[in-house]
């Protein structure tokens, strides 16, 4: 599995970029790619293909797919639920 890494900066924020894309040719597990915008969007990746290659019966990527991903907003929400909990 060859993996690259656009930045290195392991500083998690509001601004740290998740997006990630993994690429399987065919071909067996030797021709898979992950390509990350930082070390997070990595964990993100492996996550992904370990959880393709979990629900598949063959081994590998003998049918090749391509997985392109990326968080749909910047900011990540919070949701306080005041209905069941007691805020002064």
């Amino acid at each position: 599995m060859d993996v690259l890494v656009a930045s290195a900066n392991e500083t998690l924020g509001q601004a740290t970029n998740y997006s990630y894309s993994v690429d399987c040719e065919k071909g067996g597990a030797s021709s898979v790619a992950a390509t990350a915008a930082s070390p997070f969007g990595v964990a993100y990746a492996v996550e992904t293909l370990l959880q393709i290659t979990a629900k598949s019966s063959a081994a590998g990527c003998d049918g090749g797919f391509s997985v392109t991903d990326a968080p749909e907003y910047v900011h990540r929400g919070l949701l306080l639920d005041t209905g069941r909990r007691f805020f002064p």
